[in-house]
């Protein structure tokens, strides 16, 4: 099996004992505290402060790049298990038609073992290029035949590599999007001047000024944004007059640089977006505080934002959000984003606020938090026609006074797509995993792993909770759903006029009722579930998570064979929330195992 890809990870406090406390211990540990910042660089944690005359909202970076491997095998007393320790451009990343990508492996390779390939835009010389770094022959070179050709996204796939052990790394696929030099704008806060041109050499100074300066683009644009290395405040790039960015179509925006543009690794050079402004926002839904906020003008899934911490406005006011789209397409990959610290009435990490069916929001390797507010906070609000798919991100209700939801789809005849998450309703004394009260919406739900909530507190938490009359027809299929609070915790609560088109294959477990139906009340007996109408093969196991209390829910050796090889096979869902491939019999939950179970 594969490690874990790369992930902007963080975590609530927890307030007493969590029931799960008996699982593993985690490798992906993250704090998150709305007093300060507590940041952790790739190995380490370092304490994170705001700019003065900001408030403190605590935010946790893990690399874009880096450790973004699959591994090899490995004894406890032999070498360290095959994994690739960085590669430039970073996954997702912006990669120029004459640049080289560069891999570093944590062992020396067998140098005649790769072989490199995918899109015919993206093959490689006929053998790529060895040379040494930490140890010999630790670092392969692939270069263009001649040059890339651009647009995208286009795929290089690796495989059979081999080290000096004998370890073979598991084959794996990147995706770039190429672009020529005279589209790509160049920032860096500490050095640049926005009467600069926008090179390396002369960089922007602002994020705004870099896009400003390639709109409008026909084609494809970059703007590439450099943070601090290993500091502990990151490089903050903020606005009190509005977001700190709008988004320009087809212009894509690429955090974690290094000052001189040379390597990708948001872990290590942290760009971190703020909105400061203390008034003329904020006072309705609609015009809610945001950091980073796309309209109607951008229209191709090819603009982007990718490797950002992303901050609500944290002044105070009532409406705040992370990212707001409003009508936009626009995709988001690799980016932590959590929304305010102190909002009055509602706190966002992302707001959808479509009010036509154009538009669509795709939404991939994030880390979302609700934040925490006085009223409500969402992970992701989805309103009204809002188009989506949220596919291998960690979703976090955050911590409402009132209620928390991770993620909420409200769409009007929409299809929403939400797989391979990791979800968790958060610490509002109701809570929810995932939530729809349209009465049309279309929900696929597939291999996601929630938790209803985690506030031992709570009155009533729900793991996926559908109100919204007879056209509510989701697909819940391959899903692990527990509790975790001393309340009243429901794994799915229907409560429209007629079931699921599918409840497949799931999970239900550690809930005081696995299945609510509006028609007959509750039911805690899997097996009169199965009894329902579009309901079969669901079970209620433990499923025995790594360290579900840190977010890290992904399956271990002894978790039951019942979920490792209990799935059903989804034609939507051909890999995990890792990207290892879905086997036959496909695992319950957003990770694959196909090793040892009980």
């Amino acid at each position: 099996m594969k490690t874990a890809k790369i992930h902007f990870l963080s975590r609530w406090p927890i307030h007493g004992r969590h029931p799960l406390s008996r699982f593993d211990s985690a490798r992906l540990r993250i704090k998150l505290v709305l007093a300060q910042m507590l940041a952790l660089l790739l190995l380490m944690q370092c304490l994170n402060e705001y700019p003065a005359g900001s408030n403190d909202q605590s935010l946790t970076l893990i690399a874009l790049s880096g450790s973004d491997s699959p591994a090899g095998t490995t004894t406890t007393s032999g070498p360290s298990a095959l994994q690739i320790v960085t590669y430039t451009p970073g996954k997702g990343g912006a990669l120029l038609t004459n640049q080289n990508i560069v891999f570093r492996f944590n062992n020396s390779m067998q140098t005649g073992s790769c072989t490199v390939g995918g899109s015919t835009t993206l093959v490689a010389p006929t053998a790529p290029v060895w040379s040494t770094g930490s140890v010999s022959n630790d670092t392969m070179t692939v270069a263009p035949t001649t040059t890339w050709t651009t647009g995208g996204p286009y795929a290089l796939e690796i495989t059979g590599c081999q080290d000096v052990h004998n370890q073979t790394l598991a084959a794996f696929t990147l995706q770039f999007i190429v672009y020529t030099a005279g589209n790509i704008i160049y920032v860096n806060k500490s050095s640049g001047m926005d009467a600069y041109v926008g090179s390396i050499a002369q960089p922007k100074q602002t994020i705004q000024a870099g896009i400003t300066a390639l709109a409008p683009c026909a084609t494809s644009c970059a703007v590439l944004v450099s943070g601090v290395q290993n500091a502990t405040t990151g490089d903050y790039y903020t606005s009190a007059t509005g977001p700190v960015i709008t988004m320009s179509n087809n212009i894509s925006v690429y955090g974690g640089y290094a000052g001189d543009f040379s390597l990708t690794d948001p872990a290590t050079y942290q760009t971190i977006l703020l909105n400061t402004q203390a008034a003329g926002c904020g006072g309705a839904e609609a015009a809610s505080c945001a950091t980073v906020y796309a309209d109607n003008t951008i229209t191709t899934t090819a603009t982007s934002l990718i490797g950002f911490g992303i901050i609500g406005n944290s002044q105070g006011l009532a409406y705040s959000a992370g990212v707001h789209v409003v009508n936009a397409t626009l995709t988001l990959i690799g980016n932590n984003i959590v929304g305010s610290a102190n909002s009055t009435t509602q706190s966002a990490g992302v707001l959808i606020d479509n009010s036509a069916s154009a538009g669509s929001l795709i939404v991939g390797n994030n880390v979302i938090d609700g934040g925490t507010s006085t009223g409500n906070t969402f992970g992701i609000r989805a309103l009204i026609n809002a188009r989506m798919q949220a596919i291998r991100n960690t979703i976090k209700g955050g911590g409402g006074s009132l209620s928390s939801t991770a993620l909420y789809s409200g769409g009007l005849g929409i299809p929403t797509i939400v797989s391979n998450n990791y979800i968790d309703g958060g610490t509002g004394p109701t809570a929810y995993g995932i939530s729809s009260s349209s009465s049309l919406v279309h929900l696929r739900l597939w291999n996601n792993t929630i938790q209803t909530g985690r506030n031992t507190g709570a009155t009533n938490t729900y793991g996926i909770y559908f109100n919204g009359g007879a056209g509510v027809t989701p697909q819940i299929t391959n899903n692990i759903v527990f509790g975790a609070t001393s309340g009243n915790d429901y794994c799915v609560f229907e409560n429209s006029a007629v079931n699921p088109t599918d409840i497949h294959n799931n999970n239900f477990y550690l809930c005081d009722v696995l299945y609510h139906d509006s028609a007959t009340g509750d039911e805690s007996n899997i097996a009169n579930i199965n009894a329902y109408a579009n309901s079969v093969l669901n079970i209620s196991v433990d499923p025995q998570l790594r360290d579900a209390t840190n977010y890290d829910f992904a399956l271990t050796a002894n978790t039951p064979c019942l979920v490792t090889t209990g799935g059903e096979t989804v034609a939507g869902v051909i890999d995990d929330r890792e990207g290892n491939a879905r086997t036959a019999a496909y695992s319950i939950g957003a990770s694959e195992r196909d090793g040892s179970c009980l």
